[in-house]
């Protein structure tokens, strides 16, 4: 490992973000310059909007805040499509990345690109900004790492043979070993973020992201609300009804990222933003079929009650939750002692996940009914695939 010269007190450096647009990175970038951090979004322009304006919606700002920069570039091309200008910019002024972009498709259209956006590119930007000013790499990563294994996933684990749900997952503990094997190399300091499914005001749910599993039993409920007009609908669902259901709030994660990204005892370190204490599948269900006064949906256990003689409205919802199933019926529990060492000590803590926090996942998936459904003036979604 190279030495590097640390910045002393005082002489912090600005942070710059990837996936600053993103789901997650516009909450991280907002949090970090409105408590007054110097931070770089690295931007590409999109459908004729310019990189800029694209930020600033999504961080909701203007071009009036002088501790907002915005800098052309786009991961998935060759150097990032940065010009030397640019780079050496970032070399004299940066001091720590948070690397929140991402392909969150479960299936990518091209895994060549997806890689490049998740490892090729991260791995060019480290290496053209490692000889200068920057000190440490933050990596957003997933829980979901943990691949197709039950039982218990550690913070300290890494590959262990697992088999994986899909290249989402595979990608990402692939772009986590490169970018360890990378940084140790060039003596950076990186600190690994692993959030479960991260739910909040704007959904994640374009390609195939985990919190679309939670909008899509909300969108269900309220069809079947709108089907049974208040009779009972015997329907079963393949699942796993005592497994957790790990969600875990933005408002959590992105406070998690913006004190880890800083803390020096994080060095090093690799993360579960999680939920610790989280709920059932049966009692997220019953949480949101309740809203919806829905009787007769009924989880059953895959690995012991197969599902036999379903009815064609059963054929249906379970049709429906197939891209989900493997989540579905998956009994994982991800530790997170490490996390919460550190983050207690500073009051950052997630919430419960209670029926306040189900009610809000309400609101956000029928403001947002995915392709085939349509909500009517009550909040009912009026129409079943």
């Amino acid at each position: 490992m190279e030495n590097k010269t640390m910045t002393t007190a005082g002489d912090e450096g600005a942070i710059l973000i990837t996936g600053a647009t993103g789901f997650i990175g516009r909450h991280v970038a907002r949090r970090l310059y409105q408590t007054g951090c110097d931070v770089i979004a690295l931007a590409r322009d999109q459908g004729g909007v310019p990189a800029r304006r694209r930020v600033e919606k999504a961080l909701q700002t203007s071009h009036s805040n002088d501790r907002l920069e915005v800098i052309h570039g786009d991961l998935s091309q060759p150097g990032a499509s940065l010009c030397k200008s640019d780079v050496a910019r970032l070399c004299r002024t940066v001091q720590t990345v948070i690397h929140c972009a991402g392909d969150t498709s479960f299936f990518p259209q091209s895994m060549a690109a997806s890689r490049a956006l998740s490892i090729d590119g991260p791995l060019a930007l480290l290496a053209a900004l490692s000889a200068k000013r920057l000190e440490r790499w933050c990596q957003i990563s997933t829980a979901f790492v943990c691949g197709r294994r039950c039982g218990t996933a550690f913070e300290s684990e890494g590959a262990v043979g697992q088999e994986f749900h899909n290249p989402y997952e595979e990608i990402k503990l692939e772009s986590e070993i490169a970018l360890r094997d990378a940084c140790r190399r060039l003596g950076i300091d990186l600190r690994i973020l692993r959030p479960s499914v991260v739910i909040g005001p704007e959904s994640s749910t374009q390609g195939g992201s985990p919190s679309s599993l939670l909008y899509q039993f909300i969108r269900l409920a309220a069809a079947l609300a709108g089907r049974g007009k208040g009779a009972e609908l015997p329907v079963r669902i393949q699942g796993r009804p005592a497994a957790q259901f790990n969600i875990v709030p933005i408002e959590y994660v992105s406070a998690a990222i913006s004190a880890l990204a800083n803390q020096p005892a994080a060095e090093g370190g690799t993360f579960h933003l999680v939920t610790s204490s989280p709920p059932t599948q049966q009692a997220v269900l019953q949480m949101i079929t309740s809203r919806f006064g829905v009787t007769g949906l009924r989880l059953i256990d895959a690995h012991c009650e197969p599902l036999e003689h379903p009815s064609s409205l059963e054929k249906k919802v379970n049709r429906m939750l197939a891209p989900y199933y493997n989540y579905l019926v998956q009994d994982i529990r991800f530790n997170d002692t490490a996390a919460l060492s550190l983050l207690k000590p500073s009051g950052i803590t997630c919430p419960t996940i209670d029926q306040g926090i189900i009610d809000r996942c309400i609101a956000i998936a029928l403001s947002t009914p995915a392709r085939g459904y349509r909500t009517n003036g009550n909040g009912h979604v009026s129409r079943f695939p």
